[in-house]
């Protein structure tokens, strides 16, 4: 079994595996409604829009992968796995590089979130909700409230959930995670 990682950066690059990643990641979404940033209606969409994609790569077939935005520094954006054990691995490996080494930061809810708290302590690495709005400056971020079910699921990470609008998508409650400070992406 041959693994790897495949670092993406230019459209060459990215289309072979194009419609085999927005696949996994329509997969993915699809039982929140499905995805809500903006760069992911088309396979082709994201390979002009989002400009780095890491992939985890087994005999041929993407098990798992991670895209990212240059927002004021590299944002993981999407996350999804082809729902195997070694899939489910290969992501794990890649959040732990991305948010406890410093790599990336990324907002987050829902199914994502709960598969994050299996293996790290999210009050850790979450990023305050003042800073937060420092890092989104010109978007609008207010404190989730009570009666949220985010923060009803996760009463010790109260401070850190806010909603803002996502898209077309309406508000939508998050928490950040990770290195608001980490560097840019770079091909």
């Amino acid at each position: 079994m041959l693994e790897s990682y495949k670092n993406l950066f230019s459209a060459k690059e990215k289309r072979p595996w194009a419609s085999e990643v927005f696949s996994m990641i329509q997969a993915a979404y699809e039982s929140q409604g499905g995805f809500k940033g903006g760069g992911f209606g088309s396979a082709e969409q994201m390979i002009e829009q989002i400009p780095f994609w890491k992939l985890a790569v087994v005999s041929g077939k993407v098990v798992a992968c991670k895209l990212y935005k240059d927002k004021d520094g590299r944002k993981s954006v999407a996350a999804a796995t082809d729902g195997s054990k070694i899939g489910r691995q290969k992501l794990v490996e890649m959040v732990i590089q991305d948010l406890l080494a410093g790599r990336a930061y990324s907002e987050v809810s829902g199914k994502a979130l709960s598969f994050y708290a299996r293996f790290m302590d999210l009050e850790k690495i979450a990023v305050p909700v003042d800073k937060v709005k420092a890092k989104l400056s010109g978007e609008e971020i207010i404190p989730a409230p009570e009666d949220d079910i985010e923060v009803q699921r996760w009463p010790g990470l109260k401070q850190f959930f806010y909603r803002r609008k996502l898209g077309a998508g309406g508000w939508h409650t998050k928490i950040m995670l990770g290195n608001v400070n980490a560097e840019s992406i770079q091909a």
